[in-house]
Parts: C-alpha cells; sequence; structure tokens
C-alpha cells in the first residue's frame, strides 16, 4: 500500500482509528486512453492511432497570484488561471503522419497561412481508470489544438522506435467523475 499517515501519537491513533485506508483503490500512471483527440477518434477512422500512444501528460491547473502590501503584510489574491498544454507521444507507424499532417493543415497550411481558430479549436478527452476498469475518471480539455508537433529524431546509435510528439494547447479543462464519464462512455 503506497503512503501512510503519522501522528506524533502514532501507536493510540493507529489502535483506535487508522487514518490510511488499506483497502484504498488507485489510479495507476499506466490505465489510460485518449477516446478523442482533436475532435475525432471515439467512432472516427482515426481511432486506430490512439492504440499506439506511448505516453500523454495530463492537465495542470494553476493560479496566478495577485499580490497587493498592505502596511506590513502582504495579501495574496487569485489573479487568473492558466492551464498548461498536454503532451501525446506516439510510436510511429504507417498511416500516423496523415493523420498530424491534418491536424497540422487545420492550424496552418502553405497556401492558406493560418485559419481562424474555430476551424482547429476542438475538443479532446483523456481517461484514467482503475486497474479492474470499475471506475473512470476523465478530463475533457476544451478548444485544444496542436501548437508543437515533432517528429522524432532519427539515430544510427539505437533501435528504438521513433515517436511522434504533439503538445496541445487548449482553453481549459474539467474533470469529470467516475459517474459522469460512465454516462459519456456509454
Amino acid at each position: 500500500m503506497p503512503g501512510f499517515a503519522v501522528s506524533p501519537d502514532f501507536r493510540s491513533v493507529m489502535k483506535h482509528n487508522p487514518l490510511a485506508n488499506s483497502r484504498a483503490e488507485y489510479y495507476y500512471n499506466y490505465t489510460w486512453y485518449v477516446p478523442t483527440i482533436l475532435g475525432g477518434g471515439r467512432f472516427a477512422d482515426d481511432a486506430r492511432i490512439l492504440v499506439h500512444l506511448k505516453e500523454a501528460t495530463c492537465p495542470t491547473f494553476s493560479v496566478n497570484v495577485e499580490k497587493y502590501l498592505g502596511a506590513s503584510v502582504e495579501y495574496k489574491y487569485a489573479k487568473s488561471v492558466t492551464w498548461d498544454d498536454v503532451r501525446f507521444s506516439w510510436y510511429d507507424t504507417v498511416g500516423l503522419l496523415d493523420i498530424v499532417r491534418q491536424w497540422r493543415r487545420a492550424v496552418w497550411s502553405p497556401q492558406d497561412g493560418l485559419r481562424p481558430a474555430a476551424e482547429y479549436q476542438r475538443l479532446t478527452e483523456l481517461v484514467s481508470y482503475l486497474p479492474d476498469g470499475s471506475q473512470s475518471q476523465m478530463w475533457q480539455m476544451y478548444d485544444s489544438w496542436p501548437s508543437s508537433i515533432k517528429y522524432g529524431d532519427l539515430t544510427y546509435s539505437s533501435s528504438d522506435i521513433k515517436a511522434v510528439e504533439v503538445t496541445l494547447s487548449y482553453n481549459y479543462a474539467e474533470e469529470l467523475t467516475p459517474a459522469e464519464t460512465a454516462k459519456i462512455l456509454r
């Protein structure tokens, strides 16, 4: 069991009221999938690429702090909210280039330049689930779009599978409970 609780009076607390639940269920860093990326995936033809995902980062919520210096105390207030970009990494497979190129062309192409945001901002979903599959929690990232595409590195010094990394920027995310996620994924 990961972690435990310690108090100054550890023996009496553990005897009468254990703080750590030995039956807690944990979400692991390898039990996850992406049902929707940039508006496609769940029931689209490009769903096959979601199987070849290697790594993903979860959304990060940060509050920028406004500071005001009073007579002798510094007061702090929430100034604005930032959702950090997420990164997805795929094993490079035949057909992935076509899909990534579609994402890039939705944002920019040599013929059309930058497109309006309404043409490329889409929903992306990331699901984390318990090892037995009984409960899933989801992040929905709204207005996501590819802000960086790295087609991987080439080398003669290793025999690893090449990886393609896509960084998605998005405006905000919502965390959904297992009950809310179940309604969406039905």
